[in-house]
């Protein structure tokens, strides 16, 4: 109970570790189907549109021959898909509240879960 239950830390630490990088592509590459109400990480999503990949990829993916860090499409992915900011109290505080006012009885039984 109460365990971090993910494996992204220990990735991420990894990835650190080594000085490595990460590559985050400018579209989809996945096909998430574990998405809803019963599942165990994405509590509150009911837009599957943005979850489910629909596209096929048309051309052949060429490793560059120079890797450049973009910094702002880092600050992106922050931003947009970790939520950086509202994991930080107090941004985590309001984030919370919003979920618990717009759905309070699934808020709940998330909560009840735990």
């Amino acid at each position: 109970m109460n365990k971090i239950d993910s494996w992204a830390y220990p990735w991420t630490l990894s990835v650190w570790k080594k000085e490595g990088l990460t590559v985050t592509p400018n579209m989809n590459l996945v096909k998430n189907i574990g998405i809803g109400e019963n599942s165990t990480h994405s509590f509150f999503q009911k837009n599957l549109k943005n979850y489910l990949n629909k596209k096929q990829l048309k051309i052949k993916i060429i490793h560059p021959k120079k890797i450049n860090i973009n910094d702002r499409a880092d600050l992106y992915v922050f931003k947009n898909h970790f939520k950086g900011y509202k994991y930080i109290w107090p941004y985590r505080g309001v984030d919370i509240l919003k979920k618990l006012i717009k759905n309070p009885i699934l808020f709940l039984k998330k909560l009840n879960k735990l």
